[in-house]
């Protein structure tokens, strides 16, 4: 990809996201779908295209925006508000998890003939729900202390932390020799290190570099170090095999009590913004509709049956959690996108 074709799909992405940002905020309507159309309609599948390559590395530079909003998630999740969401991360987290789970493997043995190894793969992948369209819908209400935000950010929270033992447990139902999972233990103690690596320099270093830059009045030093210590955590965590949203949320939610978190928020807020956009139109670009239109009786079967389990047992869920009706239909309806990994599941799945 050469320098011209960078800096027009950058420019042509940075301000579709002003556009459509500010066009949806008239309107009051969400953007996040406004923004996939847009990514649609310029990306290689339109009839008139305008970026037409290397859609996996614009929504690298987009997932930037995602680290970026988990960051901002924890600065607005203070370590006792985390502790009074552990009945919500366990109980709500482990339950939607394992049931909607369990609900599609039954659904794929029974209607799809697969064997259960096969069915339980599919539907590890397709239980988890997009963080990434949920968070981004709450913060764009500016809602974050609601109980609906608490369930959805508990379930994301558990999510995260069952990336392991997932990865861990598809190579055994495969059977695949050549894929033998790593000693449980060993894996656990990485785990681990890391979660402690990441807590110790956001709880003792970072704040002192931070100190350091705004003794100094250097706001560019103090904003290039909350960057780096974000793309750090989120590496770490990317290393071991978690999330790599999950290391900037727990920088965050470290930060919440300093004295520096409100400047934290006003250095990323606008790149978060505007880099989540990219992210959201480069979704938009890898989406094929001929091929979604090629799939037809499967996928307009299945994609409905998957989506209505995922809303049902989740509202059913946050009843039996107490958070009210109205709060319940919303959380079920936030968490049912899959998420971008899950989708391809589904299209491979289709496709078989």
């Amino acid at each position: 990809m050469d320098i011209d074709s960078i800096l027009l799909a950058v420019a042509v992405m940075l301000t579709a996201t002003v556009v459509v940002g500010r066009v949806a905020q008239k309107l009051h309507l969400g953007s996040i779908v406004a923004l996939l159309v847009v990514g649609m309609a310029l990306g290689p599948y339109s009839p008139r295209p305008l970026l037409t390559g290397h859609v996996e590395e614009l929504q690298s530079v987009g997932e930037i925006g995602v680290i970026l909003l988990l960051l901002l998630v924890g600065l607005d999740t203070q370590p006792q508000k985390l502790s009074s969401m552990r009945r919500l991360v366990l109980g709500l987290g482990t339950a939607q998890y394992l049931l909607t789970t369990a609900a599609i493997v039954g659904l794929l043995m029974a209607v799809a003939n697969l064997h259960w190894p096969s069915a339980i793969i599919v539907a590890l992948g397709l239980a988890m729900s997009s963080d990434a369209v949920a968070l981004a819908s709450l913060q764009e209400h500016a809602d974050s202390a609601s109980p609906r935000s608490q369930a959805v950010m508990a379930v994301a929270i558990y999510q995260s932390l069952m990336a392991i033992p997932v990865l861990a447990v598809i190579p055994v139902l495969a059977s695949s020799p050549l894929q033998a999972p790593m000693p449980t233990v060993v894996k656990a103690l990485e785990v681990c290190a890391a979660l402690a690596a990441v807590y110790l320099f956001a709880r003792y270093a970072l704040p002192q570099a931070l100190a350091f830059a705004a003794r100094k009045h250097n706001i560019e030093g103090f904003t290039a170090i909350v960057i780096a210590a974000i793309f750090a955590a989120a590496w770490v965590m990317d290393t071991v095999g978690l999330s790599n949203a999950l290391g900037a949320f727990m920088v965050g939610m470290i930060l919440s009590t300093s004295m520096f978190a409100d400047q934290i928020k006003a250095s990323v807020s606008s790149l978060k913004g505007l880099l989540l956009g990219v992210f959201f139109i480069a979704i938009g670009m890898s989406i094929n509709l001929q091929e979604v239109i090629a799939f037809g009786g499967p996928l307009l079967h299945y994609l409905p049956t998957l989506l209505v389990i995922k809303i049902a047992l989740v509202m059913a869920l946050a009843l039996g959690f107490r958070l009210g009706w109205r709060t319940s239909v919303l959380v079920g309806l936030l968490l049912a996108p899959f998420d971008e990994i899950a989708s391809l599941n589904l299209s491979l799945f289709v496709e078989g």
